[in-house]
């Protein structure tokens, strides 16, 4: 039992530090669909070796380690503030996907909606 709330209060805190939102003071789904402060933009890169080029292009984990010119390198703080995430598999890239709600449908995702809303100005 103490596990599992020690689990849920690192959970918690992931959770605030990449949002901005504490979980633990939302009173309801209706709060926790409100958007936080931070902001993220989600893509979805296709093609052979995607995962592979992808990753490369974001460079090492660690921005001091990575190459030069690289998504991390240009953007990244440190460890944790890294400036960007990529899955490691086609499974995890999947499983990441559902998570954020980009999947594909038959109608029009809603974050396809707000993203042509905002390039049509």
């Amino acid at each position: 039992m103490l596990a599992d709330l020690n689990a849920r209060t690192e959970f918690a805190k992931i959770v605030q530090y990449m949002t901005g939102v504490d979980p633990r003071t939302l009173a309801g789904k209706a709060e926790r669909d409100k958007p936080g402060p931070m902001r993220c933009l989600a893509l979805l890169y296709r093609g052979p070796e995607a995962i592979a080029k992808i990753r490369r292009w974001q460079g090492a984990t660690n921005p001091d380690r990575a190459d030069p010119g690289t998504v991390r390198s240009d953007f990244g703080r440190d460890l944790m503030r890294n400036a960007a995430h990529a899955s490691d598999s086609p499974e995890n890239a999947e499983r990441e996907r559902r998570i954020i709600g980009m999947w594909e449908t038959e109608k029009e995702p809603e974050f396809t909606k707000v993203i042509n809303a905002f390039l049509a100005g």
